[in-house]
């Protein structure tokens, strides 16, 4: 039982983790960008200075979107190996019930 509740807290995991990102992803930019903005309107820097801070800034969310991306997709892959073996599990365990059964039937 414990396997098939820590198989279902990784998936609502890797769910909620998606879900953050792809609202982090969507509200990050766009508040960058309405920063630049509110910030280049009122001269409280020049564009040059907006550019480069966020040049770094997008830059830097990039790489991180990067690493986590590849934790998800081995988190994901450990996930899909684990349901494999449990799957091969499964088909040896039937192939032995049905000889089971023939063998049965045989001394009938």
């Amino acid at each position: 039982m414990t396997d098939k509740n820590d198989f279902r807290h990784r998936q609502n995991y890797v769910k909620k983790k998606v879900a953050r990102w792809d609202m982090f992803a969507k509200a990050v930019p766009a508040t960058i960008l309405l920063l630049n903005l509110i910030l280049l309107t009122f001269n409280y820097v020049d564009f040059h200075n907006a550019f480069w801070a966020t040049l770094i800034l997008v830059s830097s969310l990039s790489c991180i979107w990067w690493v986590w991306t590849v934790i998800t997709v081995k988190l994901v892959n450990k996930t899909l190996a684990q349901a494999e073996d449990s799957l091969l599990d499964v088909k040896n365990d039937l192939k032995d019930i049905v000889k089971d059964v023939k063998n049965f039937q045989d001394r009938s």
